[in-house]
């Protein structure tokens, strides 16, 4: 791109500020969130969904954005007419439950 603004007589200058954030997929934190979803959806087969926006995730070292988004439903969040099935915000709720319970590490 640099190359092709400057034979245009453009110049390009990169002026993000924020480091890379990545976690990896095998990581205990993300084998945890992964195993409270399969828990509750019963799929195991969607692979794991990475995103290139910055999220609130990029403030602490070891985090992930983990939302309520399922395997084929159309992406309204942030969105006009933005909406949630009730049933799908109740199947998320289990799940970020489960979760906390995963990365405490005590069940009842």
């Amino acid at each position: 791109i640099g190359k092709a603004a400057k034979s245009m007589g453009f110049e390009v200058i990169d002026l993000r500020n924020s480091p890379f954030h990545y976690v990896s997929p095998k990581d205990e934190l993300v084998l945890k969130l992964h195993q409270a979803y399969i828990k509750y959806t019963g799929d195991d087969k969607s692979p794991l969904i990475t995103i290139g926006g910055g999220t609130y995730a990029r403030m602490l070292k070891k985090a992930v954005a983990f939302g309520a988004s399922f395997p084929g439903q159309v992406d309204l969040a942030h969105q006009p007419d933005e909406y949630l099935i009730i049933d799908d915000m109740l199947k998320a709720i289990a799940i970020y439950a489960e979760s906390i319970v995963l990365l405490a590490g005590k069940r009842d």
